[in-house]
C-alpha cells in the first residue's frame, strides 16, 4: 500500500500552502502604500490604502475575514470531521464493539466538538469587534467626517493594528 504521509508529500504540502499564502496576498500588497508625513516635526511614516474606496476596502476585509477565521474554522471542523469518521467507522477486531470502547469514542467525539465550539466562540468576538471598527473607518473616512491628517493617522494605526493581530 502507498503511504501519503511521506517527508516528500509533507515538503510538497508546504511549498503548496506557501504559494497559496503568497498568491491570497497579493490583493493586500497591492492596495496598501507608505505614505510619509511630518509629525511635531519628525518625518514618520505609515502603511495605509492608497485607494480608499469602499469597494476596494470591503473586498480586504471580507478577505482577511475570511482567510484569519472562516477558513481555519472550516477546515478544523472539516478535519477533525474526517478522524471522527475514521475513528467510527473503523473495523473492530473480532466484529463486535464493547461498551468501553464505546464510551471512548464518544468522549473522543465529545472532545473533538468542544474542541471547535470553543475556537469558534474564542475567535468571533475579535472578528466581530474588528469588522465593527473596520466599518466604522470606512463610514468616517467615506464622509469626509476626518478632516484632520492627525486622527485619520490615528485611525489608520488603530485599523491596522487590530488586523495585525491575527497574523
Amino acid at each position: 500500500m502507498l503511504q501519503i504521509r511521506t517527508e516528500f508529500n509533507a515538503t510538497i504540502a508546504i511549498v503548496v500552502m506557501w504559494v497559496i499564502i503568497l498568491i491570497t496576498s497579493i490583493p493586500a500588497y497591492h492596495g496598501h502604500d507608505v505614505v510619509y508625513y511630518m509629525h511635531d516635526g519628525i518625518n514618520k511614516s505609515s502603511c495605509v490604502f492608497f485607494d480608499m474606496s469602499s469597494t476596494l476596502l470591503f473586498s480586504y476585509q471580507l478577505e482577511f475575514f475570511l482567510k484569519a477565521y472562516v477558513v481555519p474554522l472550516c477546515l478544523t471542523a472539516g478535519l477533525y470531521l474526517l478522524m471522527i469518521l475514521r475513528l467510527w467507522r473503523g473495523v473492530v477486531p473480532g466484529g463486535r464493539l464493547s461498551a468501553e470502547s464505546r464510551r471512548g469514542k464518544k468522549r473522543v467525539t465529545r472532545m473533538v466538538v468542544v474542541v471547535v465550539a470553543i475556537f469558534a466562540l474564542c475567535w468571533a468576538p475579535i472578528q466581530v469587534r474588528k469588522q465593527v471598527l473596520a466599518e466604522a473607518l470606512v463610514l468616517h473616512t467615506q464622509k469626509r467626517v476626518l478632516s484632520k491628517t492627525k486622527i485619520r493617522h490615528m485611525l489608520y494605526l488603530l485599523y491596522f493594528t487590530l488586523r495585525s493581530q491575527d497574523v
